[in-house]
């Protein structure tokens, strides 16, 4: 007597005899070499439009595994509910890297949780086929290295202004990054001071293998008195590298070391010379003669021949933006 064994195979996991299938998978993002922060993105189509269901506080999403450099990425559901076609994306996180190219394995797509994606209220089939290695997709999640900068001492005028930019990362090669220089009076003023010689470089060379380098900033010794200057370096954008993300400004400040009572000279007196006191109007004796030293609208104590000028000695007193008073005993 013959007798028949008939054995029934479970379907996989996620998988239904009837409902929903699914038809392809495929990258849609742009093709490029994705960086920290980009989403990559895929997009998984249904034989008919189903419905996805994720936990109200969207801890359980449907998730499809992508193959990034050997290491599994979670790309979770982000829209298509409704439709036949859901697009799934995956943020590149820092240590990201594939220089092949990116790729799906077969079957990698879940429901995790609670998640679900239906058909008319049945489990649609979650199986699908592999994605090749895509070589026009690669990922680089290499950090950038962060360069900042130091200010060094104040300095005197006539010593190069000191800064000292730092970079992270591997300093294997060499790297040149932009900067702005820019000086201006220790104090509120409208003028704009010319303490650095000639034009401010506009970029700085990491040499390779090397982590810092060095901006040195001479600058002019005059015979000028005026105000402490402060130089400023800020470290600009670049492709390959990011300002800061602290300290990436930094100052030096100049000392200004001419007196100050040689600034006055720009007003038309001599330097250094006291502002003589207006004579006054002397009246005359009973006999006629005038009392004092005769008046002959000079200055007293003003020696015959002097060139000295009362306009400038009052623009002195009254120009408080330089900082010159006037007091017994000459210029401060």
């Amino acid at each position: 007597m013959l007798s028949l064994a008939v054995v029934f195979q479970p379907a996989p996991a996620g998988a239904q005899e009837n409902g929903a299938t699914v038809s392809s998978v495929v990258f849609t993002s742009p093709a490029k070499t994705y960086a920290i922060g980009d989403t990559i993105e895929v997009t998984v189509t249904f034989s008919e439009a189903v419905t996805v269901t994720v936990t109200e506080a969207g801890t359980d999403k449907p998730q499809i595994e992508i193959d990034v450099g050997g290491t599994p990425r979670q790309a979770e559901y982000e829209s298509g509910s409704g439709t036949a076609a859901l697009v799934f994306g995956y943020t590149v996180a820092a240590g990201d890297a594939d220089s092949d190219g990116i790729a799906i394995g077969a079957d990698k797509l879940t429901t995790p949780g609670a998640s679900a994606i239906q058909a008319s209220g049945t489990d649609a089939s979650l199986r699908h086929s592999v994605v090749g290695t895509d070589a026009t997709r690669t990922v680089d999640g290499v950090p950038l290295p962060a360069v900042t900068i130091a200010g060094g001492e104040e300095v005197t005028e006539g010593v190069a202004a000191v800064f000292t930019l730092s970079r992270t990362g591997d300093a294997a090669e060499a790297l040149t990054v932009t900067v702005e220089v820019q000086q201006e009076f220790a104090v509120t003023t409208t003028r704009v001071p010319e303490k650095l010689f000639g034009e401010p470089p506009t970029t700085v060379t990491f040499d390779a293998g090397h982590a810092t380098a060095s901006l040195s900033l001479p600058t002019v010794d005059d015979a000028l008195a005026d105000y402490d200057v402060v130089v400023t370096v800020a470290i600009g954008a670049g492709p390959n590298y990011s300002p800061g993300p602290s300290a990436a400004t930094a100052t030096v400040l100049v000392r200004e070391d001419d007196p100050r009572s040689g600034a006055p000279a720009r007003h038309g007196a001599r330097p250094g010379a006291r502002c003589p006191q207006p004579a006054r109007r002397l009246g005359r004796r009973a006999d006629g003669r005038r009392h004092g030293p005769r008046y002959d609208g000079r200055l007293a104590g003003a020696r015959r021949g002097d060139t000295r000028d009362t306009g400038a000695c009052r623009r002195r007193r009254a120009d408080r933006r330089g900082g010159w008073t006037e007091r017994r005993g000459g210029w401060p």
